[in-house]
């Protein structure tokens, strides 16, 4: 005890938070897919924050199905957002995809080599010696024996004859879009060919094994491998685009390699801003003009989509930084920057005699396809524009505002920014049609009016690029801007139009020719 302590006048300097703005929210992804039975991953829930290493992916959903595979492609390429799980059940009397590669001649009269590709040219090809001598059988068995020494395969490989025969671990139709290649250099008196992978049926219910246990978190990015089963999943986001009292909305990621006419069919009939369709050119019936899973393009291009607008990361491999330093750094302001010619590292060139031309390309963007693509130097595989499938507004009149994946990118940042700052900054605030009274945290037309405005000015800066600045834009701004008070309820409504930024498509420069510079 130290005795009676006179304490006079009594001092209290309580600490408030600093009224510092809100960040939009981390990056969270969904993937949805079957796993196989030496994966220990629950069917039927929601699995979060899986973890990103492969030996612990395969443990979780087994490694020789496609889903292991989409998801390590995606952590190869993301290794920082967060990534969510529902694994399906495979469909009712589902039957598993098969091919075979085919061996004929008598015996083999000079030595040579055997390159065959299953599925994906950077993971699954291997080559396969063959000396004088070898039979058709010798080098079916051969070929057997090389790819059943890969670990971490969707697919078993057999024996048959003079054949090799793949079957795909996983069930259902999405599989018989598996390519199949076989080249012999050398090796004459053999010859050899493929069946194309056919006879899976049917794919997983997405309806009862996703869409009806759908969980109230906000998934920016869903990935799916099955894109003629998109509309369980894109009905549910489409609910939750304009979410009362939320933000939750988000795209699905799907790909679809398959001929003009057929993705022409697949996606003119979708009419949804949270749908998104990548593909590519198969029309030959052996493996397509990306040679690699059909899955894990539509995993790809969901994880770099995701690693794009992960705030603080970089992302320099995957975007073009010229004259832009700051756009090496993911987040929200890279909601306006172009895909077109971002970056997927993960895949093979396209072989100059294949894929879809100029005209095709365009016409698939109109129908609501996103073309995969060389570059122009053809030594890397780039996304073209992307575009939702989204064409007309609900009364059937064309619309363009969310045709790019941009504008989507771009109007849900902005909402997002709005929605956390106006929750924050008016957590407990009273409302009046009056003045003002400093030092109490009240609010009226005029001062939510220029926080609104506040707002603007923020998105239109460097960290967000997400609305067009100037003083003639913020004029506008300002003038379109509304706030009315209803005391009674307490509410307040505001009507703004926001002046998005958009990309840079088309460059019109029409040169005129002269003899006479007098």
């Amino acid at each position: 005890m130290s005795g009676s302590t006179i304490k006079f006048p009594k001092v209290n300097v309580p600490i408030t938070g600093a009224n510092a703005a809100l960040e939009n929210s981390q990056q969270r992804v969904l993937v949805i897919g079957q796993k196989r039975p030496s994966g220990n991953a629950a069917v039927g829930v929601l699995l979060q924050d899986i973890p990103v290493a492969s030996n612990e992916l395969a443990a979780l959903v087994g490694g020789d199905g496609m889903l292991y595979q989409m998801l390590n492609d995606m952590r190869e390429l993301n290794s920082v957002c967060a990534f969510d799980l529902i694994v399906v059940p495979d469909g009712v009397a589902a039957t598993a995809s098969q091919g075979l590669f085919a061996f004929a001649g008598t015996n083999a009269t000079e030595d040579g080599t055997i390159t065959a590709t299953i599925g994906s040219k950077r993971k699954f090809t291997v080559d396969v010696p063959v000396e004088t001598g070898d039979t058709p059988a010798d080098i079916a068995a051969a070929l057997d024996v090389a790819f059943a020494a890969i670990t971490n395969k969707p697919f078993t490989t057999g024996l048959s004859g003079n054949n090799t025969t793949v079957q795909m671990n996983d069930l259902g139709e999405v599989y018989n879009r598996t390519g199949l290649s076989i080249d012999i250099d050398g090796a004459s008196g053999i010859t050899a060919s493929i069946t194309a992978m056919s006879g899976g049926t049917v794919n997983p219910d997405l309806q009862t094994g996703v869409a009806d246990i759908f969980p109230e978190i906000r998934y920016q990015t869903v990935v799916s491998p099955y894109p003629q089963s998109a509309t369980p999943i894109v009905d549910v986001l489409d609910a939750r685009f304009n979410a009362d009292g939320n933000v939750l909305d988000g795209v699905l990621c799907v790909a679809y390699q398959d001929s003009f006419a057929n993705i022409s069919a697949l996606v003119t009939p979708e009419n949804s801003n949270s749908l998104v369709v990548f593909c590519d050119e198969w029309s030959a019936g052996d493996y397509p003009a990306i040679f690699e899973f059909e899955s894990c393009l539509a995993a790809q291009s969901g994880a770099i989509r995701a690693i794009r607008r992960q705030p603080d990361v970089n992302i320099a491999q995957f975007v073009i930084t010229r004259n832009g330093a700051l756009d090496a750094i993911g987040g929200p302001a890279i909601s306006s920057k172009p895909y077109a010619n971002t970056s997927m590292p993960l895949l093979p060139i396209i072989a100059a005699t294949r894929g879809f031309n100029q005209l095709e390309i365009s016409q698939l963007n109109i129908a609501g396809a996103s073309v995969l693509g060389n570059n122009k130097a053809a030594n890397g595989v780039i996304m073209g524009q992307v575009v939702t499938t989204y064409k007309t507004d609900s009364a059937g009149n064309a619309d363009i505002t969310y045709k790019y994946l941009n504008y989507v990118d771009t109007a849900s940042a902005g909402r997002e920014y709005i929605f956390n700052n106006l929750q924050s900054d008016y957590a407990q605030s009273r409302l009046t049609d009056g003045d003002l009274i400093k030092g109490r945290s009240m609010a009226n037309a005029q001062s939510i009016a220029a926080t609104i405005v506040g707002y603007y000015q923020t998105l239109a800066d460097s960290d967000f690029v997400i609305a067009r600045k100037g003083q003639d834009i913020l004029a506008f701004f300002k003038e379109n801007l509304s706030v009315s008070v209803d005391l009674a309820s307490g509410s307040v409504t505001v009507v703004f139009t926001l002046p998005i930024v958009t990309q840079l498509r088309n460059i019109n420069a029409p040169m005129s020719l002269t003899f006479n510079i007098e």
